[in-house]
């Protein structure tokens, strides 16, 4: 869903308030982050999430008990739950990437504010400023 062109503008024209250095340096980090990311769920991928699922079609093929099944289900499991995670701030990434093309980087998604540099110098993905970011934690405690 795209906003209303007004709220478009309206967040291009904060947006500019960003400094050109500022906004490269924060695509860095982005960029990074992204192919560190690529290069871990790769990896997970190619060792213990291939070999994992390769296990329990052998397992269920071959119709065998093993009692220490739980405890493989229980680290696929926890493997899986690592991947979604990291697959989720892989998106986060990339849509702060996208955002800074669109001239849309570093603006609150809640209060279209200017989200502070120290804040995105320590979640560069950050979609919400510091205020609404703990006014939203509260809501969900």
């Amino acid at each position: 869903m795209s906003p209303p062109t007004g709220e478009t503008s309206k967040k291009a024209g904060k947006a500019r308030k960003m400094n050109k250095k500022d906004l490269n340096k924060f695509e860095k980090i982005l960029e990074e982050e992204k192919n560190r990311l690529i290069s871990a769920l790769g990896l997970l991928e190619k060792t213990v999430i291939g070999r994992s699922l390769r296990e329990a079609i052998a397992d269920l093929a071959a119709s065998n008990y093993n009692p220490e099944e739980g405890s493989d289900n229980s680290e696929r499991e926890k493997v899986l739950q690592y991947a979604t995670s990291e697959g989720r701030l892989l998106y986060e990434i990339e849509d702060a990437i996208r955002k800074i093309g669109a001239g849309e980087y570093g603006i609150c998604e809640e209060c279209e504010e200017i989200i502070d540099n120290v804040r995105l110098e320590a979640l560069p993905h950050a979609r919400l400023c510091l205020k609404c970011q703990e006014k939203a934690d509260r809501q969900r405690a």
